[in-house]
């Protein structure tokens, strides 16, 4: 019997690809909308595209002690009925919104 690890590599080397169609999460006036693709590199580490499309995102900030003037850093959109339009990518081990490098994540096995 295959292991979690074994069959999660049998997908990767077939170019296996998760394709998100529409992922949403709803708490109060906070909606995050997000679509897009994952797979992982030969080095086993998440590779990503998603859309993001934030509605409150400056109350998150406000509550976690950010300025929302920072936003325009992101790189992020105004879109439709005040919501933020974002870019979330991972490549080569690094993960970007927008131009900022958030992190790094390694490979998962």
């Amino acid at each position: 019997r295959e292991t979690a690890q074994e069959r999660i590599e049998n997908w990767r080397k077939n170019n296996g690809i998760l394709q998100i169609k529409t992922f949403s999460i709803e708490r109060g006036d906070v909606n995050v909308m997000m679509s897009g693709t994952a797979a992982l590199d030969q080095v086993k580490r998440p590779q990503f595209h998603f859309d993001l499309k934030i509605k409150g995102l400056e109350q998150i900030m406000r509550a976690t002690g950010q300025k929302p003037e920072l936003l325009g850093l992101l790189g992020g959109k105004r879109a439709a009925q005040g919501e933020m339009a974002f870019s979330l990518r991972g490549k080569d081990g690094q993960i970007f919104l927008g131009p900022l490098m958030l992190g790094k994540i390694p490979p998962l096995y």
